[in-house]
């Protein structure tokens, strides 16, 4: 009997298709794009957006609103540091997985210096009369500088886990300490009988860039080969929410703003 030459082999424990299946580099980076965020976009983006148009009086270039937006990009490194700093340092470094993670933990031992210092310094700059957005402003615009240095540094192919800590910490101090500094200027530029759900909204429109970043950043450091690019983004991202803070109209002690 006459064999098939168009019948793959069969080899044990695997079942023979053929030509079945999806062709190999069928997806490119678009397509890899669209489909990650058709998965898990849509409907939360469409509720953030409501609850922006339903809470958020008076939209506009000094409304708390610009605020509201500048907290996605903030969201979007937690996040895009949550899923993916372990595999940043482990191709950075080249190193092991538990090395890796070892280093990546100092973004998150950052925290303990960084939410009371951040805190505390934002209390004592509006008791001085300073205000707490020049502190917000200070800390994301550092925060996206050394995330950008981060990046230079994978890009021309930096190993070293000493700096790779250390710019891990130092960026992630930063980002720590601002996040009690929003709070606190949410709370203050809220009527106190909307600041439930101006911190609801806060969080609600800030968990649009939670549920991009991964899938956003996943498909980049596939697309291109490495981390430096998604870093690249989450570097500009956070400078686009330095410059969102600089448009919000702070009202030292002259009464809250109804969000």
């Amino acid at each position: 009997m006459s064999s098939d030459s168009a019948t793959p082999p069969l080899v044990e424990g695997h079942i023979a298709t053929g030509d079945k299946g999806l062709k190999a580099d069928a997806l490119g980076f678009m397509s890899n794009l669209v489909i990650g965020v058709a998965s898990t976009a849509p409907a939360y983006s469409l509720a953030a957006t409501l609850g922006f148009i339903v809470v958020t009086q008076g939209v506009g270039v000094h409304s708390p609103a610009v605020l509201l937006v500048s907290f996605i990009p903030i969201l979007w490194t937690l996040w895009f540091l949550g899923f993916w700093a372990v595999s940043i340092v482990s191709v950075g470094s080249g190193g092991s997985f538990q090395g890796a993670a070892l280093t990546a933990m100092f973004t998150g031992l950052s925290g303990v210096i960084g939410f009371p210092a951040g805190g505390w310094l934002a209390d004592w700059t509006l008791r001085s009369g300073i205000g707490r957005k020049p502190v917000l402003v200070g800390f994301t615009t550092l925060q996206a500088l050394l995330t950008l240095v981060l990046g230079y540094y994978l890009q021309i192919g930096g190993a070293d886990p000493v700096v790779l800590a250390a710019l891990l910490f130092s960026s992630g101090l930063f980002f720590n300490a601002l996040q009690p500094v929003a709070h606190a200027l949410v709370a203050d530029l809220a009527a106190p009988e909307h600041r439930g759900a101006a911190f609801g909204t806060f969080n609600l429109i800030g968990e649009i860039g939670a549920v991009l970043s991964p899938t956003i950043s996943g498909t980049m450091r596939d697309a291109f080969g490495g981390w430096a690019p998604a870093v690249y983004l989450d570097g500009v991202l956070v400078l686009a929410s330095a410059l969102c803070v600089v448009f919000v109209r702070e009202g030292l002690r002259t009464g809250p703003v109804d969000i």
